[in-house]
This record gives C-alpha cells, sequence and structure tokens, in this order.
C-alpha cells in the first residue's frame, strides 16, 4: 500500500512542477507515505531512507529544469522578434 501511495505521490510531482506549493506539500507528503520505511528493510539498510531522499530530489529536478530551459527559450524567441 505504501509503495502504491508513494507511486501516486511521484506521479503528481511530476504533473503539478508548475505549482510550487503543490510541490512542496507533495514532497512533505512523501516523507509521511513515502518509500522510507520500506527501504530500511532492504539491502540498503539505514542508508535507505537518504538514497531515497537523494533520489526523489534528483527527480524533482527534472521537470523543474525543463520548465526553467522552456521559459527561457519562450524569452529569447519574444525579444528576438
Amino acid at each position: 500500500m505504501a509503495a502504491a501511495g508513494a507511486a501516486l505521490l511521484l506521479l503528481a510531482v511530476c504533473l503539478l512542477t508548475g505549482y510550487a506549493a503543490a510541490t512542496v506539500l507533495l514532497v512533505a507528503l512523501l516523507g509521511f507515505f513515502g518509500p522510507a520505511d520500506l527501504t530500511l528493510g532492504s539491502s540498503l539498510g539505514t542508508t535507505g531512507p537518504a538514497v531515497v531522499g537523494t533520489a526523489i530530489a534528483a527527480l524533482t529536478l527534472i521537470p523543474t529544469t525543463a520548465l526553467a530551459r522552456r521559459r527561457r527559450a519562450t524569452t529569447a524567441a519574444v525579444k528576438a522578434h
């Protein structure tokens, strides 16, 4: 159940990256319902939650970077005309 909830939260983070407040809320919810409990019992042991948190933070940068590049390209195109 926790894995399904975490997957839904990650999907919501990907879809709502344009809304800062929603993204912050969803990342916070991942802390409560995320896969950290599952990783404690994995082969990663006590470093599991840190690895998962780092991976989630890195994955949230992908759509953020894409949005920033898109806005920069749009701004440059507007200035060129």
